[in-house]
């Protein structure tokens, strides 16, 4: 089940940008919210904003991680066509765009990402959240696969700004990004 997708450097988000399935702590309506091992998620979510806001980017981020992820082809030429950066900004052009999806499989937490270009893909990265955490793999763009240490201050991408925060209740209290 869909937790988040969190996207930088794509399209029109120049900075990091969250789309959230995180319920609030609101019991209001407990039928919509699906909720296990401490994380609680809506069920149904509804995308909408004004002409140019960014909801037809946030489809194609998702494509795009379907597509790399479940589909094999990032590595494809194709699919690399298909990234684009935020155009607005000429240092942006030159960054590496990231893609990140949270999810939920068997009442765990994992968060599944990479950093492409047009080029190739230039890190992957699958973690494990919640009491277990674990680094599952880390894999640059020489195809070497890594071990991490959660958090690793040497790696560019400082994961622990990204944990999810709960009171030990049904609900989480916040994310962090």
């Amino acid at each position: 089940m869909l937790v988040e997708i969190v996207m930088k450097n794509f399209f029109s988000f120049k900075d990091e940008a969250t789309f959230s399935m995180v319920a609030s702590p609101i019991g209001e309506h407990p039928e919509s919210v699906y909720g296990k091992n401490n994380i609680a998620v809506t069920k149904l979510a509804t995308i909408y904003g004004a002409n140019a806001s960014g909801k037809s980017n946030l489809l194609k981020a998702m494509k795009m991680i379907q597509e790399g992820l479940l589909l094999q082809k990032c590595s494809s030429r194709e699919w690399l066509d298909h990234i684009e950066p935020f155009h607005l900004d000429a240092r942006s052009e030159k960054k590496d765009t990231m893609l990140e999806v949270s999810f939920l499989l068997a009442g765990r937490l994992y968060r599944y990402g990479f950093f492409v270009n047009r080029k190739r893909v230039t890190e992957e990265f699958l973690y494990l959240e919640g009491d277990e955490q674990k680094d599952l793999f880390f894999r640059n763009a020489t195809e070497t696969v890594h071990r991490m240490v959660h958090g690793d201050a040497h790696h560019p991408r400082h994961f622990e700004n990204r944990i999810v925060d709960f009171d030990g209740e049904d609900a989480p209290v916040k994310i962090q990004a």
